[in-house]
């Protein structure tokens, strides 16, 4: 099983767990512009969540099956200088909730994080295959 973690308070994670679970692509507006994001490290997404939510933070873990994971589209982004400079003009230009890919998943580094990779859900597909994986709170 592949995992992934997503930082977030403890109505929003009782909301995306359910049942039924309910992901929503909009409200994400990161670094990589709109879609639900996760992470493979446990303390940074845990740490993220605290810093923006504090006492009041939950984490969520996706166990997705490896089959339906590489059954989506995955944009592989492997330049950190790219995403900084993609965020900075998504800042800019007021673009970071509304820019996608048009890919189901994109898996880059942090712009300022250097120990860990990002992904963000962005398609339908994409969400479905998160919805139907093994999701529980930790």
């Amino acid at each position: 099983m592949i995992k992934r973690y997503h930082g977030t308070s403890t109505n929003s994670a009782n909301s995306i767990v359910g049942p039924p679970a309910n992901i929503n692509l909009t409200l994400g507006g990161g670094e990589l512009g709109v879609g639900f994001y996760v992470g493979q490290s446990v303390s940074l997404c845990a740490g993220r969540a605290k810093s923006k939510y504090g006492t009041n933070t939950c984490l969520i873990e996706f166990k997705i099956s490896p089959s339906n994971y590489y059954s989506l589209r995955i944009l592989r982004i492997h330049n950190r200088d790219y995403v900084r400079r993609l965020w900075i003009r998504l800042n800019r230009t007021s673009n970071r909730n509304t820019y996608l890919f048009n890919y189901d998943i994109v898996r880059a580094p942090y712009a300022v994080i250097y120990y860990s990779l990002q992904e963000k859900f962005e398609s339908l597909n994409a969400k479905n295959i998160l919805e139907t994986s093994r999701i529980r709170i930790i």
